[in-house]
């Protein structure tokens, strides 16, 4: 945020990712991938919703999460959305298809 800390949104930006409206949802994203680098501790607290997002069935919640999650990726999330990425490589999407790929090639 203009080179000034925000130690204070870390939390609502993961609150973000939680919310029904997509425009909020990918805000929350966005937000959690620009404040957290691949080394951050409350990346931990992301990986439910990035679970439910890649498991739920609109095409738009998993373009976001899979967007970010090629952004915030860490051996940790790795270990734990590795199955349900795998999955969406056979997703009739095509979007779907090639952001899944990125991730597999991310988390390498």
């Amino acid at each position: 945020m203009l080179g000034h800390s925000a130690p204070f949104a870390h939390i609502h930006a993961i609150n973000l990712t939680q919310n029904k409206n997509l425009i909020l949802k990918r805000i929350g994203y966005l937000m959690c991938s620009l404040f957290f680098d691949s080394n951050s501790d409350l990346l931990i607290m992301l990986v439910a919703t990035i679970i439910k997002d890649l498991t739920n069935g609109d095409v738009h919640e998993i373009v976001i999460c899979l967007t970010s999650l090629g952004q915030v990726l860490n051996a940790t999330i790795a270990a734990a959305v590795t199955d349900h990425v795998v999955k969406l490589l056979t997703h009739t999407t095509d979007l779907v298809r090639k952001k899944a790929t990125l991730v597999m090639q991310k988390s390498r």
